[in-house]
């Protein structure tokens, strides 16, 4: 299970993390501060600067050599990180800013992602109940829908 966390989740006692990599200029968006080492290891990631509810939020990263395979495609592990590091953030807004971990993650390949390709992910609660965060998230490179998620996350304290 994931702890969801990043910049927006305001967690002080987790200081943010550099990545190995350089933020690169993206318009529209900033870079994330990462506090999962992991995550930070694999970024940057990127949110967009336009406001939001926090509820439906977009972010994406641009595809490096760490995240292909021996073919040069886009790794599915990459992108089920990337996932749970952006879904984390909606399921984190959605329950008042309080700690949720992953209880399960659905995800479907539909195309294909190569080094330089800048990935958008676009993330949306489903539904909520007191204890568990429904949410999905589609991934775009331009045009193309290359996944789609779906999760279910547990908020910390709740039953």
């Amino acid at each position: 299970m994931t702890e969801a966390r990043n910049s927006l989740k305001g967690d002080s006692e987790r200081p943010a993390l550099p990545s190995p990599r350089p933020d690169q200029p993206l318009d529209g968006y900033a870079p994330m501060e990462l506090r999962d080492p992991f995550e930070a290891f694999m970024g940057p990631f990127y949110s967009e600067t336009a406001q939001n509810d926090g509820l439906k939020r977009k972010e994406a990263f641009i595809v490096d050599d760490r995240h292909v395979d021996a073919d040069g495609k886009l790794h599915p592990g990459m992108l089920m990180t990337f996932a749970d590091a952006i879904v984390g953030g909606t399921a984190w807004n959605s329950s008042g800013r309080r700690p949720c971990v992953t209880l399960s993650m659905q995800t479907s390949y539909t195309g294909i992602a190569r080094a330089g390709d800048l990935v958008i992910g676009h993330t949306r609660l489903t539904r909520k109940t007191r204890a568990v965060v429904f949410c999905a998230a589609d991934f775009f490179v331009g045009d193309e829908l290359i996944c789609q998620s779906t999760s279910l996350w547990k908020v910390l304290g709740e039953h």
